[in-house]
């Protein structure tokens, strides 16, 4: 009976530690100070188990032609070289302050399967700076951004730098587009209308009577 006492009393005290440690303000939540060697591997733990234990019931497609690299690459280019660089590109200064540090994609994502990159890319991570995309994605256009990501390790710098410039030479092929897939169309313009032309054999408005009358007169 003794021995159930004193478990329960170590239990509360456990409990009334973590409380008093979460209250008092005493951890330092800055992105400035980084995590204590265990903190970072219970954290970095935690999340690659769990992204490999849910990218289990994806269903990989056949996502890795050229064209589905060459739109997943102006979707990286715009919403993930900000963070993670590229080859011959490094992160802004957004990426160079997030804690913990996005990966280097160029070195790293030949360590992750499709599945796992299209989940992380879908459903973000919580605690970092992995947004979710899925909620302004399709999947396929997420498995564009697949594609491309395999594509980085090993990539020259001079390639991915052809190919911010060729995307810059030819806008119109960058362009948003419709859900139908062809690109948005500048509106077209209207000439002004003008007044329309009297016709021949058409017979001008009957004035009215009192005109006619004092013409008369």
């Amino acid at each position: 009976m003794k021995v159930v006492v004193w478990l329960f009393v170590l239990v509360v005290l456990v409990i009334a530690g973590f409380l008093l440690f979460i209250y008092s303000g005493l951890y330092n939540v800055a992105a400035t100070s980084p995590d204590p060697g265990f903190v970072q591997w219970i954290m970095s733990t935690t999340s690659d188990n769990s992204v490999r234990a849910h990218a289990k019931s994806v269903k990989v497609p056949d996502f890795s032609t050229e064209e589905n690299a060459k739109e997943g690459f102006e979707h990286y280019h715009e919403m993930c070289v900000t963070c993670h660089g590229a080859p011959g590109v490094k992160p802004s200064e957004i990426g160079q302050g997030i804690y913990p540090p996005a990966p280097d994609l160029a070195e790293s994502a030949n360590e992750m399967s499709p599945a796992q990159l299209f989940w992380v890319i879908k459903n973000g991570i919580k605690m970092t700076a992995m947004p979710a995309f899925g909620p302004t994605h399709s999947d396929q256009k997420i498995w564009d951004i697949v594609a491309f990501v395999k594509r980085l390790p090993g990539m020259p710098a001079e390639t991915y730098g052809a190919m911010v410039r060729n995307a810059g030479q030819k806008p119109e092929e960058t362009t948003e587009k419709t859900e139908t897939g062809s690109p948005n169309k500048p509106a077209e313009t209207t000439p002004p209308a003008t007044p329309p032309a009297s016709q021949p054999g058409t017979q001008p408005a009957t004035p009215p009577a009192g005109a006619t009358n004092s013409q008369a007169q």
